[in-house]
C-alpha cells in the first residue's frame, strides 16, 4: 500500500507531460528606455544684422583703393538685401537663405564691396564649403532683363573664388568671342569655414566693373552659400 502510494506523485506528473501541461518556474522582466532628440543644423544670412554695401575706386585706376566714389561723387547707387526666411526646428532661431545685392548707374572702374553676416542657426557644428553665385544685367530704360551673366573661375589662393563675368547673350553658358567680360568678382575670405552651434562669421564679396559695363543697364547678384555637418566634409564634398 505504502509503495503505490509513494509512486502516485511521479504517475501524475507523466499524466500532466502526455498532456502538455508543465510546471513553469517564477519569471521576471526588467526594460530599459531611452530617448535620442536630434540637433539641427540651419545656415543662413543673419536675420539681425543686414548687409553693408561700400563703394571704393583707385586714383587713376591705380594704387590702393579709396573709399566712396572718384572727386567724392555721388554717381552709382547700390543696395543689398536678405530674402527666404528660414526658421531652425531646433532652437528657433531665424535668418535668410539668399543675398541680393544690387548696382545701378555704375561705371568702369568702380568697385562695389558687400559684407554680410552668416549664421549657424541650429546646434551642430558646420562647414562652409561653397558659393552659388547668379547675375543678370537689367535695362534701367524698360525694366527688362538683357541678358544672364556667365562666370568663369579664376586663379586665387587656395579655398577662395575669383571670377570674371562675361555677357551670356545666347544663354548657353558658355564664353563666345562677342560676349564682354564686364564684371570681376571674388570673395575675401577662404573657404571651408567652420561655425560652431549658434556661431557666426563676418564674410565679404568685392565686385570690379570693367571697361565693357553697359551705360544705363542695372546689374543684379543673387548669392546663396553651401554647407555640411563639420565631420562630414572631406567624406562628401571635393575642396579646389
Amino acid at each position: 500500500m505504502k509503495a503505490k502510494n509513494a509512486a502516485l506523485p511521479l504517475l501524475i506528473t507523466v499524466i500532466l507531460s502526455a498532456l502538455g501541461i508543465a510546471y513553469a518556474g517564477w519569471v521576471d522582466q526588467v526594460y530599459i528606455m531611452g530617448t535620442a532628440e536630434m540637433g539641427s543644423m540651419t545656415l543662413a544670412f543673419d536675420y539681425t544684422e543686414p548687409p553693408v554695401v561700400s563703394e571704393f575706386h583707385k586714383i587713376g585706376g591705380e594704387g590702393g583703393l579709396v573709399p566712396g566714389e572718384y572727386l567724392g561723387k555721388e554717381v552709382a547707387s547700390e543696395r543689398a538685401w536678405y530674402d527666404v526666411l528660414v526658421t531652425d526646428c531646433k532652437t528657433g532661431l531665424m535668418g535668410y537663405k539668399e543675398l541680393h545685392i544690387e548696382v545701378n548707374n555704375s561705371y568702369p572702374c568702380l568697385y562695389v564691396y558687400t559684407t554680410f553676416v552668416l549664421r549657424n542657426l541650429g546646434t551642430v557644428p558646420l562647414m562652409v564649403y561653397q558659393y552659388n553665385i547668379t547675375a543678370e544685367c537689367i535695362s534701367s530704360q524698360t525694366g527688362a532683363k538683357v541678358c544672364d551673366l556667365g562666370l568663369v573661375p579664376q586663379a586665387a589662393p587656395s579655398g577662395k573664388y575669383e571670377w570674371l563675368l562675361f555677357e551670356d547673350l545666347d544663354g548657353d553658358g558658355e564664353k563666345d568671342a562677342d560676349e564682354n567680360f564686364v564684371l570681376w568678382m571674388q570673395t575675401v575670405d577662404g573657404l571651408p569655414l567652420q561655425i560652431d552651434k549658434e556661431g557666426y562669421q563676418k564674410r565679404e564679396i568685392d565686385i570690379h566693373f570693367l571697361q565693357p559695363a553697359r551705360q544705363c543697364h542695372i546689374y543684379k547678384f543673387r548669392v546663396s552659400v553651401d554647407a555640411i555637418q563639420w565631420n562630414k566634409l572631406y567624406e562628401t564634398v571635393q575642396i579646389t
